[in-house]
Parts: C-alpha cells; sequence; structure tokens
C-alpha cells in the first residue's frame, strides 16, 4: 500500500497569496520544492540547518510515489515539530478570527503546548509581535479622517469574553457603551452636525469599577 503525504496548513502563504502547505511522513516534515504537471518534489525541512538531502516525490494526491532518497541521516524525527506547527497554525487562526486578546492567544497557546514543544517555539514577545501583525489586516484604518464621519464596524461594536461559569467557550458582550452620532441634513442633503460627537468605549466591568471608584 502506497504512503500518502500528511499536508499541514503553514502559517506563511504563497507569494500569489496561496495557503503555503508542509508535507509530513513518518514524524518528519518536508516542504515543497517544486512541482511540475503530475508530481510535486519535496525536500526536508532541516535542509539548511541540517544539511540534509532528503526529498521524495508525490503525485498531485499527495501519494508517495519515489521514496527511496528519504534517508535522514543528519537529524532525527521530531514529533515535537509538529506540535509547534500547530500550534502557530492555531494562533494565528485565533489572532485573524477572534478579538480576544494579544496576551491571552499567546498565553493559550503555550498553556495548550507540550513542555518539550513549548522549548521550540519563538519566545513570547515574538509571538505577541506575529499576533498583532496578524491583526493588522482586520482592524482596517488605523485613523479614521473626521470622528463625525466615523463609521464604527460590527466588530468593535462587542467584544468576547470567556465564558467562565462552564470554562469553555465565549460569551459576547458590548463594548461600545456610548455615541452620540445624531445626523442631521440641510435642504442639499448635506450632514450637519450641531454637537461634537462622543464615543464611549469599555467593558461593563470597567464602567462599573469608574461608577464605584
Amino acid at each position: 500500500m502506497a504512503q500518502m503525504l500528511e499536508l499541514i496548513p503553514s502559517s506563511r502563504k504563497k507569494k500569489n497569496g496561496e495557503i503555503a502547505y508542509k508535507g509530513v511522513l513518518n514524524h518528519f516534515i518536508y516542504v515543497e520544492e517544486r512541482r511540475s504537471a503530475d508530481k510535486i518534489t519535496w525536500v526536508c525541512e532541516e535542509k539548511r540547518k541540517s544539511e540534509c538531502s532528503t526529498r521524495l516525490q508525490t503525485n498531485l494526491d499527495m501519494e508517495v510515489v519515489c521514496a527511496e532518497l528519504n534517508n535522514h541521516r543528519n537529524h532525527i524525527a521530531d514529533s515535537s515539530k509538529l506540535e509547534v506547527l500547530e500550534a502557530l497554525r492555531t494562533l494565528k487562526l485565533r489572532a485573524v478570527e477572534t478579538q480576544e486578546a494579544t496576551s491571552t492567544i499567546v498565553a493559550t497557546a503555550r498553556h495548550h503546548t507540550s513542555t518539550v514543544a513549548t522549548a521550540h517555539l519563538p519566545l513570547a514577545d515574538s509571538l505577541r509581535r506575529a499576533v498583532c501583525r496578524y491583526h493588522v489586516p482586520t482592524l482596517g484604518k488605523a485613523v479614521p479622517d473626521d470622528i463625525q464621519t466615523m463609521v464604527i464596524p460590527q466588530r468593535f461594536k462587542c467584544y468576547q469574553q470567556k465564558d467562565v461559569m462552564t470554562g469553555h467557550g465565549f460569551i459576547k458582550q458590548r463594548f461600545l457603551q456610548f455615541d452620540t452620532n445624531k445626523a442631521e441634513y440641510d435642504e442639499d442633503g448635506e450632514r450637519v452636525y450641531d454637537e461634537p460627537r462622543i464615543v464611549v468605549f469599555g467593558t461593563a466591568n470597567s464602567l462599573k469599577i469608574l461608577h464605584e471608584s
């Protein structure tokens, strides 16, 4: 029975914007080197670091068709690297798809990684910078031209908080607490603002603390 190369999405993308994948076979990680119309050549991820020259070829269905070169002489398989790869992929997804704080995303990633694999993770500061980079494209325009005409996206009006009662899942809470945006229009249909706009963001707990202080 032919062996199949398992594909794992990488945290990086190709130059054309497509998702990049790494291949896994017998706990060794491979990266795509080149492809033709009917096959793909993969090279060991440790090519530069360990000078490993191991290559293998698969068809487009990821079935290994040439594995006689699958002989890693300079290093051994390390399953913890697979765990690190999955942890980094999950970290990116949480940064892009949720509104969790950067520190929470990083702490969760490290908490759900084994002690051995954690040693291979980037430092916490590097992970935080990575999360911030992933956040930037989802935030939209950083500085609005005018607060009066500023349109607040729905994702900024609420935030997700971990459900402390059940210990899992998230509860959506209101984050935009106050907005005095009331537009008036002149005879030509242009918007007129008589009073400055006031916008207040905050959590319910923060407002309670402010009220009681």
